[in-house]
Protein backbone atom coordinates (compact mmCIF):
# COMPACT_ATOMS: atom_id res chain seq x y z
CA UNK A 1 0.00 0.00 0.00
CA UNK A 2 0.89 3.63 -0.88
CA UNK A 3 1.62 5.82 2.37
CA UNK A 4 0.62 9.08 2.64
CA UNK A 5 2.94 12.05 4.27
CA UNK A 6 1.15 11.95 7.27
CA UNK A 7 1.27 8.35 7.30
CA UNK A 8 -2.76 8.15 7.11
CA UNK A 9 -3.51 5.47 4.24
CA UNK A 10 -5.08 6.99 1.14
CA UNK A 11 -8.62 6.83 0.42
CA UNK A 12 -9.55 3.26 -2.02
CA UNK A 13 -11.25 3.92 -4.78
CA UNK A 14 -12.88 1.39 -7.08
CA UNK A 15 -12.22 1.60 -10.65
CA UNK A 16 -14.43 -0.25 -13.18
CA UNK A 17 -13.31 -0.15 -16.51
CA UNK A 18 -15.80 -1.07 -19.91
CA UNK A 19 -18.14 -2.57 -17.84
CA UNK A 20 -21.60 -0.94 -18.41
CA UNK A 21 -23.86 -1.42 -15.46
CA UNK A 22 -27.28 -2.58 -16.06
CA UNK A 23 -30.03 -0.41 -15.03
CA UNK A 24 -31.96 -1.82 -11.80
CA UNK A 25 -34.96 -3.52 -12.34
CA UNK A 26 -38.15 -2.78 -11.29
CA UNK A 27 -41.34 -5.36 -10.13
CA UNK A 28 -42.75 -5.38 -13.51
CA UNK A 29 -39.63 -5.66 -15.09
CA UNK A 30 -39.08 -8.64 -12.70
CA UNK A 31 -42.86 -9.73 -13.36
CA UNK A 32 -41.91 -9.83 -17.07
CA UNK A 33 -38.64 -11.98 -16.39
CA UNK A 34 -40.12 -14.60 -14.52
CA UNK A 35 -43.29 -14.82 -16.32
CA UNK A 36 -45.47 -14.25 -13.43
CA UNK A 37 -47.21 -10.94 -12.06
CA UNK A 38 -46.46 -7.96 -9.93
CA UNK A 39 -48.57 -9.89 -7.33
CA UNK A 40 -46.11 -13.07 -7.67
CA UNK A 41 -43.19 -10.73 -7.21
CA UNK A 42 -44.52 -9.03 -4.23
CA UNK A 43 -45.13 -12.74 -2.66
CA UNK A 44 -41.48 -14.23 -3.84
CA UNK A 45 -39.82 -11.34 -2.30
CA UNK A 46 -41.52 -11.21 0.85
CA UNK A 47 -42.08 -15.56 1.58
CA UNK A 48 -39.03 -16.68 -0.77
CA UNK A 49 -36.22 -14.66 -0.47
CA UNK A 50 -36.72 -12.45 -3.54
CA UNK A 51 -33.24 -10.09 -3.59
CA UNK A 52 -34.63 -6.22 -3.53
CA UNK A 53 -34.06 -3.24 -2.07
CA UNK A 54 -35.70 -0.06 -0.99
CA UNK A 55 -34.36 3.50 -2.66
CA UNK A 56 -35.42 6.85 -1.00
CA UNK A 57 -38.69 7.47 -1.53
CA UNK A 58 -40.25 4.07 -0.99
CA UNK A 59 -39.11 3.00 -4.37
CA UNK A 60 -38.25 -0.99 -4.94
CA UNK A 61 -35.87 -1.90 -7.03
CA UNK A 62 -34.13 -5.71 -7.73
CA UNK A 63 -30.54 -6.40 -9.12
CA UNK A 64 -30.82 -8.09 -12.65
CA UNK A 65 -27.63 -10.19 -11.38
CA UNK A 66 -29.57 -11.14 -7.95
CA UNK A 67 -32.59 -11.85 -9.55
CA UNK A 68 -30.88 -14.13 -12.12
CA UNK A 69 -28.76 -15.71 -9.61
CA UNK A 70 -31.81 -16.47 -7.48
CA UNK A 71 -33.60 -17.56 -9.94
CA UNK A 72 -31.18 -20.36 -10.76
CA UNK A 73 -31.06 -21.45 -7.72
CA UNK A 74 -34.43 -21.73 -7.42
CA UNK A 75 -34.84 -24.10 -10.33
CA UNK A 76 -31.82 -26.30 -8.66
CA UNK A 77 -34.14 -26.64 -5.69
Amino acid sequence: MVNCDDGKQPPLRLVVKDKQTEPYWTATDVAEFLKVSETTVSRLRRRDGLPSFVLPGRLRRFSPTAVRAWAAAQENK
